[in-house]
């Protein structure tokens, strides 16, 4: 599965954020976790602990970054998704009062 890793400095409550340094990625899930809250295991590179934002293509959802865990040969990299920029174009299109 690929995994864009970028690092965003936007507000939680933005509704577009503003992402740079996008860094592709392939890692696989981890066997207990779910679409709202993946955990996704990659090959370790100390680059990936600066990023705090993510897109995960096969769920079609932007995610935060909630944590990392480590053992030098793997990382596990915790998300929560990212509900206003994963469904941004609906909010926008809505004819909400």
């Amino acid at each position: 599965m690929q995994i864009k890793l970028y690092s965003t400095s936007s507000e939680k409550n933005r509704l577009t954020k503003i992402v740079t340094g996008e860094k592709t990625i392939t890692g696989n899930l981890q066997n207990a976790c779910d679409v709202i809250n993946p955990v996704i295991i990659v090959g370790y590179d100390s680059s990936f602990l600066t990023k705090n934002y993510a897109y995960i293509a096969d769920f079609g959802r932007y995610y935060f970054i909630t944590g990392f865990e480590t053992d030098n040969k793997e990382i596990a990299i915790s998300m929560h998704v990212d509900v206003l920029m994963t469904y941004k174009d609906d909010i926008k299109n809505s004819k909400a009062r």
